[in-house]
């Protein structure tokens, strides 16, 4: 399936909630009035499914061996299949098999299901007492709330990874023109060191406001990576502040605070060469958690030796 197929399909899927059920994300789903138990019994009885134009979802424990939700799933597929022959705009579109809309279906009702589970009324642990609404309520919001603020560390790690990346290519550029400089091996590794870590191995940060010089300005504060080597954070202060000397317009950047407590929420990466590593950090996991780092870290055997001597920014007169 070519890209552009892929992206045409997976829109018609999304485009089916939309139409059919007048919602547009998962969340949306929170307030939705599934089908009656009764119905759902007599048709997993045997005795009668589902209207041909009616498409209610059956959301209780079990919808994924419902034979109703099975037919529902049917009747969606057929429709989705004769409108995609009679639209003229899709002409040229790879054909699908039932079963890849199926399977495709399953995943966004799942997604769907998960939200509306997120509302319903739970019992309080020791107790026989269903939370309220309320407390249903207020935790979708706060399961909303954690989903939104892993998006946002994701796309903080991004662009902090891009930007460094950036540094690294510009500075690698001004050296290579001016010829002869002495430290271009340095900036080829720090160019190797970020292929390696990607976005994924960005250290994480949080708005916080701080008083400075009796202003109270937002910085960023910056997480600790507890299983990062030390150093790999020292050489991305040298990419970062040759970045600074490299900016020459725009809004000037927050100030950026390093934790001495704070540890980001991100895990390990996987399968890195063992000089990345912290060695206090990794020697502890291998004490306590030896099948997690047999079976899950698998340390790379990879040769990736640090820079020998402490590394220097790029001086004024070099990025002039």
């Amino acid at each position: 399936m070519t890209k552009e197929d892929n992206l045409y399909w997976k829109s018609t899927l999304r485009e089916i909630w939309r139409v059919g059920y007048n919602r547009t994300t998962a969340e949306d789903f929170v307030s939705y009035t599934p089908v009656s138990a009764d119905k759902v019994k007599r048709c997993n009885d045997g005795f009668e499914g589902p209207e041909d134009d009616k498409y209610g979802l059956d959301l209780e424990a079990g919808y994924m061996l419902s034979l109703w939700n099975e037919n529902i799933i049917d009747k969606l597929v057929a429709g989705i299949q004769e409108a995609h022959r009679e639209n003229t705009d899709s002409w040229g579109v790879g054909e699908v098999s039932d079963q890849y809309l199926s399977a495709e279906l399953f995943g966004l009702f799942k997604c769907l299901r998960d939200a509306w589970a997120q509302q319903r009324p739970r019992i309080i642990p020791g107790t026989m007492e269903a939370k309220t609404n309320g407390q249903a309520v207020a935790r979708v919001a706060a399961a909303r709330k954690k989903r939104l603020a892993a998006v946002k560390r994701t796309s903080a790690k991004q662009r902090k990874f891009e930007k460094r990346k950036k540094v690294v290519e510009m500075t690698l550029a001004i050296k290579n023109a001016a010829r002869g400089a002495i430290d271009i091996e340095t900036w080829e590794f720090f160019k190797k060191l970020l292929d390696h870590l990607g976005s994924s191995g960005m250290s994480e940060e949080e708005d916080e406001p701080r008083d400075i010089g009796n202003i109270v300005t937002t910085v960023y504060l910056v997480k600790i990576c507890i299983w990062r080597a030390a150093r790999v954070t020292d050489y991305f202060d040298t990419v970062d502040n040759t970045g600074l000397l490299l900016k020459t317009r725009g809004t000037a950047p927050k100030p950026r605070i390093r934790s001495e407590d704070k540890l980001g929420s991100s895990p390990a990466l996987v399968e890195m060469p063992e000089s990345i590593y912290d060695e206090h950090w990794l020697a502890e996991q291998r004490e306590r958690k030896p099948y997690y780092v047999e079976n899950v870290l698998k340390v790379s055997k990879e040769a990736f030796n640090f820079l020998t001597e402490a590394v220097e920014g790029m001086d004024e007169e070099e990025v002039a």
